[in-house]
C-alpha cells in the first residue's frame, strides 16, 4: 500500500483554497450579522495560519536580500 506524504506545500495549497471560500461567500449580498462575522472570523483564522506557514519563507528571502544589498560591487 503507497503511503501519502502531507507536504508543506500541500498545506499552504489548501489553506490558500479556504481563504478563496471565505472570500467568495464574504462577497455575497445580504449575508445575516451572525453569519458575516463568523466568517469574517474564520477568514482572519486562515490569514493568520497563512502567515505563519509563509513567515519563514519570507524571512529567508528578507535575509538574502538584505545580505545582496550589503555586499560590496565587484
Amino acid at each position: 500500500m503507497k503511503s501519502l506524504e502531507l507536504t508543506l506545500s500541500d498545506v499552504k495549497d489548501h489553506v490558500k483554497v479556504l481563504i478563496e471560500t471565505v472570500e467568495r461567500e464574504l462577497a455575497t449580498y445580504d449575508l445575516p450579522k451572525n453569519k458575516d462575522l463568523f466568517l469574517k472570523a474564520r477568514l482572519k483564522n486562515y490569514l493568520i495560519i497563512a502567515d505563519f506557514l509563509t513567515g519563514p519563507d519570507k524571512a529567508k528571502k528578507y535575509i538574502e536580500q538584505s545580505i545582496q544589498d550589503i555586499k560590496p560591487n565587484n
